[in-house]
């Protein structure tokens, strides 16, 4: 017959080192940290992603891709920069960091509906919402990579936004619908986010 003392024992002897053993899984999961976002190498401070494990679907690293953005909506904050112009950033800094030349990705962003406010320059954007467009740093370093940025000139003139108050990297657009039309003529595919 076991002593009494000696089960209670093993109790606390297996509630230990099963307290222990968590311990050590929880250090181990800490350890290993969470993935982080990183911004560049084209677009800094814009367009953060996350590393994937090697043996993902890469692309390609040779020819040229053509790809052009249409961005309808603007971030309900008007301090806020707009999430669908940063994905431009987000997808060219994915594509160089995977091994595609810079020189091959051709990208091509749209601007229409209540989005159009983004394209505004300071003065035009301030007197409407109060603070500076803080869409302007991340369009001035799209255009720097070759980003063609177009606003759509119906949405321009139906929304009151004055031509002298566009902003200088942005070139109007007949239409979001013809500059659509126009770059599916030159190859361009839709991203569809």
């Amino acid at each position: 017959m076991m002593h009494p003392t000696h089960g209670r024992r093993v109790t606390v002897v297996l509630l230990t080192l099963t307290a222990m053993a968590a311990a050590l899984s929880a250090t181990v999961l800490a350890q290993q940290a969470a993935p982080t976002r990183q911004t560049g190498p084209v677009i800094d401070k814009f367009g953060a992603t996350f590393a994937v494990p090697e043996g993902s679907v890469m692309p390609p690293r040779d020819g040229d891709y053509r790809v052009k953005f249409d961005v309808a909506t603007s971030a309900s904050d008007p301090s806020a920069v707009n999430p669908g112009i940063e994905s431009v950033a987000r997808f060219l800094n994915m594509q160089v960091r995977a091994g595609v030349p810079a020189t091959q990705m051709k990208l091509a962003l749209i601007v229409h509906g209540s989005a159009g406010r983004d394209l505004l320059g300071h003065a035009g954007y301030k007197k409407r919402h109060g603070v500076d467009n803080p869409n302007l740093p991340l369009l001035d370093a799209l255009d720097r990579a070759g980003v063609r940025l177009y606003l759509c000139g119906q949405t321009a003139a139906g929304r009151g936004l004055g031509w002298d108050e566009i902003a200088s990297v942005a070139k109007v657009a007949q239409s979001a619908m013809t500059a659509h039309a126009m770059l599916a003529r030159e190859g361009y595919s839709t991203n569809p986010f």
